[in-house]
């Protein structure tokens, strides 16, 4: 018999790995709920700046995971739920002042197809260019997030005119 290894990264398995972000999308889906009974209490949380604090203060706590095996699972979900905090609350700073507003929602409107893709990409050149000065990783970096950016926008634009296609399909013809 022969023993075959496959040496294998926690970047990878954690990242690559989409089952490893069900507790972040179960965590969103129950904070969605929440915000449909209490929306003001939901909103206050997150846009008022209690959820930035409570983010900013529990991100030491999380980063301690990293230190045991089993603790090591979860990791991802805690330092996920600590940076979502902190990106709610810049939000809620950022809705104080419109211009800037505007033009982060346009970004956020394609952003989920770039986080979709992102990882695995980002992940295998930031291993190889790590070690670059830093005027060669900006040279690289700059360019890679614009084809990134850009491919993200093409899938989540194909995306959805795929499932508005599979959707009207569904739809009842009225006489």
């Amino acid at each position: 018999m022969l023993l075959i290894v496959w040496h294998q990264s926690g970047l990878w398995v954690l990242g690559g790995f989409a089952i490893c972000r069900l507790p972040e999308f179960a965590l969103g889906m129950s904070l969605a709920m929440w915000h449909t009974q209490s929306t003001a209490r939901v909103e206050w949380l997150l846009l008022r700046g209690a959820g930035l604090v409570l983010g900013l203060i529990l991100y030491p706590a999380a980063l301690q995971l990293y230190g045991g095996l089993v603790e090591y699972i979860f990791v991802d979900f805690a330092t996920g739920t600590c940076c979502m905090l902190e990106i709610v609350g810049i939000a809620g700073i950022i809705l104080l002042f419109k211009e800037p507003a505007k033009l982060f929602g346009l970004v956020g409107f394609y952003s989920y197809g770039l986080y979709l893709i992102h990882q695995p990409y980002v992940i295998w050149l930031g291993l190889r260019i790590r070690e670059l000065p830093i005027w060669m990783f900006l040279l690289i970096c700059i360019p890679t997030l614009a084809v990134l950016s850009a491919w993200g926008m093409l899938l989540e634009k194909a995306t959805n005119m795929l499932v508005n296609k599979l959707t009207s399909f569904r739809k009842p013809a009225h006489a």
